[in-house]
């Protein structure tokens, strides 16, 4: 028998002071390891050129249209375009560059790295205000269940995976940012073990929008 003297053994009941979730727990376990290998598969790290990352930013923050060449992975490198950035959001990997398109009229998700260096950066002036971007300022709120298609026992283990507290797991986000939680939570992907029940979206009031709304 192993002399464990010295060690601490919680009771069944014990409770930590600092809760923690299990990857935090795991990253304490885990930093134990003695032969210096990383129990934690490395991440793909996505690099972007620092000075367009600036250049963004500065069109960003003085509210100036910006030309780039972006290169789609649908249809390949296009021969530059205005846009009008105006914010940095993450899906938990990547981050994004949400702008207002002119070319496509529309707002849209661009990602920094594929903003070629090469690009004029230009500039100039918004000759009018841009359009109100309704899918960033309305709230998703997405009620999540187990897969159709579980055992009892199997459903009952999802529950209990994503804490679930009742029938439903409820998730808020951004309308706009809907597609990369799709992703990012696999509802998309073969074997998946949530799916949605029904999502409720909710206009959020900003001064924006409380102007258009007075003047119809």
């Amino acid at each position: 028998m192993p002399d464990i003297r010295g060690a601490f053994h919680a009771e069944p009941g014990h409770k930590p002071l600092v809760p923690s979730g299990l990857t935090a727990a795991f990253e304490t376990i885990s930093s134990l390891e003695e032969d210096g290998l990383s129990a934690v598969l490395p991440q793909p790290e996505r690099k972007a050129d620092h000075a367009v990352i600036l250049r963004l930013y500065q069109a960003m923050k003085a509210k100036l249209a910006l030309h780039i060449r972006y290169t789609s992975m649908t249809s390949g490198m296009d021969d530059g375009q205005w846009i009008a950035p105006v914010r940095f959001s993450s899906d938990g990997e990547s981050i994004h560059l949400r702008a207002f398109s002119f070319k496509h009229e529309e707002f849209r998700d661009y990602l920094p790295i594929r903003i070629g260096e090469d690009s004029s950066f230009e500039t100039r002036t918004l000759s009018e205000p841009l359009p109100f971007d309704k899918a960033w300022y309305t709230r998703a709120r997405i009620w999540l269940k187990p897969k159709a298609g579980l055992s009892p026992e199997q459903a009952a283990v999802v529950r209990r995976e994503y804490r679930f507290n009742g029938e439903f797991l409820c998730v808020e986000t951004r309308k706009a940012l809907e597609f990369y939680f799709d992703r990012r939570w696999g509802l998309d992907q073969k074997g998946a073990r949530l799916e949605k029940a029904r999502t409720d979206y909710e206009e959020l009031q900003t001064e924006q929008n409380t102007t258009m709304n007075k003047r119809n």
